[in-house]
């Protein structure tokens, strides 16, 4: 499974993250929450996800052409998305450069609302992160509806 619990991510982002079977506040019936579900749970559909299953799909960004189109890429990387990653790292991944973010996985799991045990939610950044995969989910849909040449 590509994303977070896996070594590619990082072993053990998501079972480190919740120990106890709670309601997640972080989930608002809207599109970005059930991608920020996905990529939380690291079965979003990205490109390396479905290149597993479909043979000879390319796997990098359309978006940005500057990497794998991998979870961490779109939630911290991306710069075809918005909001911008400077915005996202301001609102909950602050001091970290992008390009030190972008190999921290602490940085991954603090966008995608992970926390340890006593430390408060990052709302702003759940959100910016809500919004990205939001903007990547619309030119996804934008890429399949356009006709092609």
């Amino acid at each position: 499974m590509e994303g977070v619990g896996t070594s590619e991510e990082g072993p053990g982002l998501v079972s480190g993250g919740k120990t106890d079977i709670a309601k997640e506040a972080l989930y608002d019936n809207s599109r970005g929450s059930g991608l920020l579900c996905e990529a939380r749970s690291g079965v979003l559909r990205t490109r390396s996800l479905r290149a597993r299953y479909t043979a000879e799909l390319a796997t990098m960004c359309p978006l940005c052409q500057g990497a794998e189109e991998t979870i961490r890429h779109i939630v911290l990387e991306c710069t075809g998305l918005r909001p911008a990653i400077h915005d996202a790292q301001d609102s909950g991944t602050s001091g970290q450069s992008a390009m030190g973010a972008t190999n921290d996985n602490s940085a991954l799991a603090r966008a995608l609302g992970f926390r340890g045990s006593g430390e408060p939610p990052g709302w702003e950044a759940v959100e910016a992160t809500k919004r990205r995969l939001e903007c990547w989910w619309r030119k996804q849909v934008e890429q399949t509806r356009a006709p092609r040449r």
